[in-house]
């Protein structure tokens, strides 16, 4: 039995006999810190000795050269120049925020019975011209000539003219295609609203103007892309080939498609630069026209004046399955890179060694083309 167990023992004992625990014992006191050193006087500095008398040269006025080596430039990092490129795409003007309201037609009405004209003070009757959400509403004298009309703006296109279309329509529309809704989505909410739905020739229109404004808009943005992309290269000190300005990069390449699965009629490809992570390229593939296949399943012949009417409008650009998308998107890709200036000689990309293995087999270049594994996709295989 310790030390320990017999004091512990014998505490037990006196406080069953009704006595007290002895006093613990005192602790020691801590231990006075160490004193502080004491720094030795500075030395005396003992005056220059006077200078020589000599009165033919005249004395310098220049400072003396310091010994110290001229500071280095800080190396900026990979990041910060990310960053200041990052710049030139942020929005500088604030959207547009014109109001839009939603209103009833009874109690428009019920306004203008208390209104007259200015002119004759004659009263004034509403015309309606239901357009989906754009509706035009035309208030006229009964008696005079005066008519004001009022209605939904028309939509500027990327270079600042005015078009056909209402704005209203134009922005559901947009919406319903990003939020892959579609025109029967829309309508069902038009329809709740109470206005007009949209027909299948005003959608598709409003759509193809709007694919039409998105492609010029991104020919626009990719040039810039393109331009910060070969600045950071240079602030990097990797230049264009000489011989033909053509800039080698590290792309990253995947694919996507529209639903899950092999059977998506429409899948897209995507190039984007490592380093900036700048979208440089895309491709969008489609099996399927649904405009084709009506005529198809009403079996109208294919006539060449019908095929060179509607070749501008179909949206099938692609004759063959949902899995070969990817590799179809990544060979018209790198085919096509020459013509941006540029060079996809390093591949970055996940496991999938079917698209490597296609630009590989093409050799769009006179240089090989480089795979690099995407960490992500390698981490995400060795955990399962």
């Amino acid at each position: 039995m310790g030390r320990y167990s017999k004091r512990k023992a014998a505490n037990l004992r006196n406080l069953r006999l009704g006595g007290r625990l002895p006093p613990a014992p005192p602790r020691p006191p801590p231990p006075p810190p160490p004193p502080l050193p004491v720094s030795p006087p500075p030395l005396p500095v003992s005056p220059p000795p006077p200078a020589a008398n000599t009165s033919s040269v005249a004395p310098s006025t220049s400072p003396p050269p310091s010994t110290s080596a001229a500071p280095t430039p800080a190396v900026k990092h990979t990041l910060d120049i990310r960053r200041e490129l990052m710049k030139n795409y942020l929005p500088t003007s604030l959207p547009d925020n014109t109001n839009h309201y939603i209103g009833c037609v009874e109690s428009l009405q019920e306004l203008l019975v208390e209104a007259v004209c200015r002119h004759c003070f004659s009263p004034f009757t509403l015309n309606i011209s239901p357009n989906s959400l754009s509706t035009r509403l035309e208030v006229g004298c009964t008696s005079c000539t005066y008519v004001k009309q009022l209605g939904d703006r028309t939509t500027r296109t990327v270079g600042g003219q005015a078009s056909k279309l209402r704005e209203n329509n134009t922005k559901i529309v947009h919406e319903a295609i990003n939020n892959n809704l579609g025109r029967a989505g829309i309508n069902r909410i038009v329809s709740t609203l109470g206005f007009e739905p949209f027909t299948e020739g005003k959608f598709t229109g409003h759509s193809h103007w709007l694919y039409k404004e998105m492609d010029i808009y991104f020919a626009a943005r990719r040039q810039e892309c393109i331009t910060d992309v070969r600045r950071f290269y240079a602030k990097s000190d990797i230049l264009p080939d000489p011989t033909n300005d053509l800039l080698d990069i590290v792309v990253s390449y995947d694919g996507t498609w529209m639903t899950r699965g092999h059977t998506s009629h429409i899948g897209a490809g995507i190039v984007i630069e490592v380093d900036t992570g700048m979208v440089i390229d895309f491709e969008v593939l489609s099996n399927f026209c649904q405009v084709c296949h009506s005529r198809e399943k009403k079996k109208l012949p294919f006539t060449p004046e019908w095929q060179q009417a509607h070749s501008p409008r179909c949206n099938k650009n692609f004759n063959g399955t949902a899995s070969a998308m990817e590799s179809e998107a990544a060979c018209r890709l790198w085919r096509r890179s020459t013509t941006l200036g540029l060079r996809y000689t390093t591949f970055v990309g996940d496991g999938d060694s079917s698209t490597y293995k296609a630009v590989k087999d093409l050799n769009p270049y006179d240089v090989p083309v480089v795979k690099e594994e995407c960490v992500n996709h390698v981490s995400k295989r060795l955990g399962t």
